[in-house]
């Protein structure tokens, strides 16, 4: 599997993850009946999280071993640091903000480290 293909998906499982934490209270709110359980699952939303943090450090490594920019390491940390808090105040406002702050920075790490491995002359694309 090639890197550029490693950073798309992990913009998209980023993007996803904000998405989950938008739409989540709006489809509770919606289906109250049904309760939403897979979505609101906290077991799903743990898996998820953690596959996501895998994914976005393996990729920003073997992106840095080959553009050596370690401000991307920065700007996840910046977004891991987002999920730590979402996962402490994951029931209230703020919980449910930091997690899609932070899958939004991390989806923007997975953009810039893409972009810096598209234009490094060292990259095998």
């Amino acid at each position: 599997m090639r890197h550029s293909t490693i950073d798309q998906i992990g913009m998209a499982l980023s993007g996803i993850c904000s998405l989950h934490c938008i739409l989540t209270p709006c489809i509770l709110a919606l289906f109250p009946i049904f309760g939403a359980t897979i979505f609101a699952n906290e077991l799903y939303e743990r898996v998820f999280l953690v596959t996501s943090a895998i994914l976005a450090l393996a990729s920003i490594c073997w992106g840095y071993a080959k553009h050596k920019r370690a401000f991307i390491f920065s700007i996840l940390s910046i977004g891991f640091f987002f999920f730590a808090i979402g996962q402490m105040f994951e029931h209230q406002t703020i919980g449910l903000t930091a997690m899609v702050v932070g899958g939004t920075i991390n989806a923007l790490a997975h953009l810039i480290n893409y972009r810096l491995c598209r234009s490094c002359k060292t990259c095998s694309h």
